[in-house]
């Protein structure tokens, strides 16, 4: 997803698909849920390829954020970017191919996680689609 101009942090950028728990969603409920209001598109989770985190603040308060960057099956569904809210600042959408992912601009808490996917690629270029 390529973030809008309207971005406070990285504008311009592209991330993966991805947001916050909500209530006792499991992981693979979130990813779930966040690719389908993000990117309209239904998914079958796979593995986790990279886990890291940052602190930030929250409500006042400083909290550590922890994201799991895994592959993903696409079931089904179409790209589209009406389930995402305003305060995720998509512009657009995109499939890329794997050699334009090199230097892609990606937002920088992510571009360890796309450097782990490919690697993944390099080593099995049958693998699934990314989302974190």
């Amino acid at each position: 997803m390529q973030k809008s101009a309207s971005d406070p942090h990285n504008p311009g950028c592209w991330e993966l698909p991805g947001g916050r728990m909500k209530g006792a969603e499991d992981l693979d409920q979130h990813i779930q849920r966040e690719v389908l209001e993000e990117v309209g598109l239904h998914v079958e989770p796979a593995q986790p390829v990279h886990i890291w985190s940052w602190e930030m603040q929250s409500n006042g308060s400083q909290v550590r954020v922890v994201a799991v960057a895994r592959l993903c099956n696409v079931i089904s569904g179409h790209e589209s970017t009406e389930g995402s809210g305003d305060d995720d600042h998509i512009s657009g959408l995109r499939w890329w191919v794997t050699s334009a992912l090199r230097t892609l601009n990606v937002i920088p808490g992510q571009k360890e996680a796309v450097k782990k996917v490919l690697e993944l690629l390099d080593r099995n270029p049958d693998s699934a689609t990314l989302a974190h």
